[in-house]
């Protein structure tokens, strides 16, 4: 795949791995979607204007998980030491 990715871009380069082009792609589907209306926007989102339904929500829930970010919690005195730790504190 990535030499493929190579002879069509005619670079050397590596291409951007697919996790770090989602944001990109998401932002092609926002700008064609803002010329939408209410209605179509709903049709492509599969939503209603009341929301979703408990089983649109429950599949979505199952296949992509929680609206949540994974990051692990750092104690309160870790937290501190690394505040002090940065070379911004200098200025």
């Amino acid at each position: 795949m990535l030499v493929n990715a190579k002879k069509e871009c005619g670079s050397e380069n590596p291409p951007l791995r697919p996790e770090s082009q989602e944001p990109y792609r998401h932002n092609a589907f926002f700008q064609k979607a803002s010329r939408w209306g209410l209605d179509e926007v709903l049709k492509e989102l599969d939503g209603s204007p009341r929301g979703l339904t408990e089983e649109v929500a429950r599949v979505r829930l199952d296949a992509i998980g929680t609206n949540e970010i994974d990051q692990e919690r750092l104690h309160w005195p870790r937290q501190l030491l690394k505040a002090f730790l940065n070379p911004f504190i200098l200025l």
